[in-house]
């Protein structure tokens, strides 16, 4: 067998391994035109479902691989999205950037991602570049002065700035729903371990503290530090056990607290409730599993996605803000201390 050759979809001739793909090579096996084919590879024209699956199908066989520079030259569009987003390391923002990639390809859009931590100049830069990759428009978890440079359309993930198109979730909500919880379960005394990110964190945290005011009481709160890790000062607040519950800002900073509480020998939830926010990935397989509260990330990549594609279309339309819903995930980590277990 000729090594450099490989067999083609359907029609069995072979095709040279590297060879390059085009339209009339789909349409030839498809039985349509070359120009059915375009209507369905750039989204146009009125094609059938059942025929634009079967030509997808073809191109994805054949390993048909879209000539995006070409379109740019001549569309003059890069079918290219910029996304800024706060920190990739952190899971809850690796998670979105997942759902936000996820969501682009659907819509036939490539993504350019430039990661905002680290000094400002040098996200500055980082950001810069995006307008000489001519993408189209950007989707940002963090609104700074050098994303307003870009001049581009913009539409921002999490807490709403003026003039801005935003989609969020409904943060007060879930910090409500999280106190409501605790205060259904017979939670009075309640300790914070809070991030020192603004934003959507304290908007959350806020909502907790004022419901949790109104029968119980926050006997104390400490903050970590940028890291985000488990200090001396939060391990010692920790060791007091003088609460019954402790409320995390998020996911990540709860499942540290969980290992801190392991590792001075306090049972969770026998001794002490802990619950955060976001259910990323690991809040299910932590040990115990976290209670939480999810963010619909899903929801908020497509439908940021959509809103920037709508901004880039209709470049006048106004300002819009789109909050989602949040839901209680029950796992393992909260004491029912109105009805003990038997026994």
């Amino acid at each position: 067998m000729n090594s450099n050759k490989q067999t083609s979809a359907r029609n069995g001739k072979p095709r040279e391994i590297g060879a390059v793909v085009t339209l009339k090579d789909i349409a030839k096996v498809a039985g349509v035109s070359a120009q059915t084919v375009s209507c369905v590879i750039n989204n146009t024209g009125s094609v059938s479902d059942s025929v634009r699956k079967q030509i997808r199908q073809i191109a994805a066989q054949l390993g048909y691989l879209p000539n995006k520079s070409a379109k740019t030259m001549r569309t003059g569009r890069s079918q290219t999205l910029g996304f800024v987003i706060s920190d990739i390391r952190h899971p809850f923002f690796s998670e979105l950037a997942y759902g936000v990639q996820l969501a682009a390809g659907e819509a036939g859009y490539a993504l350019l991602f430039v990661n905002a931590d680290g000094s400002p100049e040098q996200v500055s830069e980082r950001i810069s570049v995006l307008r000489s990759h001519g993408v189209e428009g950007i989707i940002t978890t963090e609104y700074s002065p050098a994303v307003r440079r870009l001049g581009l359309p913009t539409v921002k993930i999490g807490e709403a700035v003026r003039g801005v198109t935003s989609i969020s979730a409904d943060d007060a909500f879930g910090g409500v729903l999280l106190a409501e919880y605790l205060l259904a379960k017979g939670h009075r005394r309640i300790g914070l371990v809070s991030s020192p990110r603004g934003g959507c964190v304290l908007t959350r945290r806020d909502a907790f503290v004022e419901r949790i005011g109104q029968e119980g009481e926050i006997a104390w709160e400490v903050y970590t530090p940028p890291s985000e890790v488990i200090t001396e000062q939060i391990a010692a607040m920790l060791s007091r056990r003088d609460v019954s519950a402790i409320h995390c800002s998020h996911d990540l900073i709860a499942i540290e607290v969980l290992r801190e509480l392991r590792k001075q020998k306090i049972q969770v939830p026998g001794e002490v409730s802990v619950v955060g926010f976001d259910d990323i990935s690991w809040a299910s397989i932590a040990t115990p599993a976290l209670t939480t509260v999810r963010q619909p990330f899903f929801g908020m990549c497509s439908g940021a996605i959509d809103l920037l594609l709508d901004k880039i279309a209709n470049p006048e339309r106004r300002t819009r803000r789109l909050k989602l819903g949040v839901e209680l995930m029950e796992r393992e980590t909260v004491a029912d201390l109105v009805r003990p277990p038997l026994g």
